[in-house]
């Protein structure tokens, strides 16, 4: 299971993609902590059964979740909080929907 992130301009056109896979999910919302739960934008993302939609203000919100995140997931899992990171804050980007597999 994963999510794959398709991330839309304003046109409505999608201009770039991220997936999610499974290891950087379990790494993210997995820990028994669960501190992500904490985290309003980016726990929305916990269940990848579950398709979610971010866009304006939120888009921005989840950026911000996931850089305030990073220092409880394993560095190993940085570059791609990192990556992700940069495209929600491409403001090219006004739309992300992270569709379920």
């Amino acid at each position: 299971m994963a999510l794959d992130g398709h991330m839309f301009d304003s046109n409505n056109v999608m201009i770039d993609f991220f997936p999610i896979n499974d290891d950087l999910h379990k790494a993210i919302f997995y820990q028994k902590e669960n501190i992500y739960r904490s985290f309003l934008y980016l726990s929305r993302l916990c269940d990848y059964y579950e398709d979610e939609s971010f866009d304006g203000d939120e888009l921005r919100k989840l950026a911000d979740d996931l850089l305030n995140y990073k220092a409880n997931v394993a560095v190993v899992y940085h570059r791609l909080i990192n990556e992700l990171y940069d495209k929600l804050s491409n403001t090219s980007i006004v739309k992300v929907i992270f569709y379920a597999d």
